[in-house]
C-alpha cells in the first residue's frame, strides 16, 4: 500500500511491514502549515483520544513522497518507537 503524506489522515492508526501501529498526529499554528508527527505505542501522543500532547521526543515527518522503486519514503527526525 502506498499512502502519500497528503493522505495521511490526522489521528489515523497504520501497521506496519513488522506488525507494529504507528499513529499520525497533527499540527499547525498560524505561522506554520500542517505538520505530521508519526508516533508510536511509547508515545503519550499515542491514544484513541483527539486531545493528545506532543512530546519533544516525537518524531516529525520532514521530507515526504520521495519515490522508491516500491512506493514512497517519508522521512522522520527522530526514532519511532
Amino acid at each position: 500500500m502506498v499512502i502519500s503524506f497528503d493522505d495521511l489522515a490526522c489521528n489515523s492508526k497504520l501497521q506496519t511491514l513488522n506488525g507494529t501501529y504507528i499513529q499520525t498526529r497533527c499540527f499547525t499554528n498560524n505561522r506554520e502549515k500542517l505538520q505530521k508527527y508519526m508516533v508510536g505505542r511509547r508515545s503519550s501522543a499515542y491514544s484513541t483520544s483527539d486531545t493528545f500532547v506532543l512530546g519533544a521526543y516525537d518524531p516529525k515527518i520532514i521530507e515526504y513522497d520521495i519515490q522508491a522503486t516500491n512506493g514512497v519514503l517519508h522521512v522522520v527526525n527522530k526514532v519511532i518507537q
